[in-house]
């Protein structure tokens, strides 16, 4: 385990070494629009996302309305065909 006066010297000797370094401008720049490019293709991609779960749910929405139609003309026939066979 490292003692705290050897931690204390070490972040010294760091602090004199490593010296803050400012970016040129020109890769400030490249930065900003590789992040508005990348915050623009991730919203892109949530609308293509929620189109797709719009969709998928207006045509399940659909399907179960053709089922249920089904099952009313189904039961519909099948009480007809029992009251014929009972009468």
């Amino acid at each position: 385990m490292v003692s705290q006066p050897a931690m204390t010297d070490l972040a010294d000797q760091l602090k004199q070494v490593m010296v803050p370094v400012e970016p040129s401008a020109a890769f400030v720049r490249s930065l900003g629009q590789e992040l508005v490019e990348a915050s623009r293709r991730q919203q892109r991609a949530g609308r293509r996302i929620r189109r797709r779960l719009v969709v998928g749910a207006a045509a399940l929405g659909s399907a179960l309305s053709v089922a249920g139609v089904v099952t009313v003309i189904l039961l519909r026939r099948r009480g007809r065909t029992q009251a014929q066979l009972a009468g």
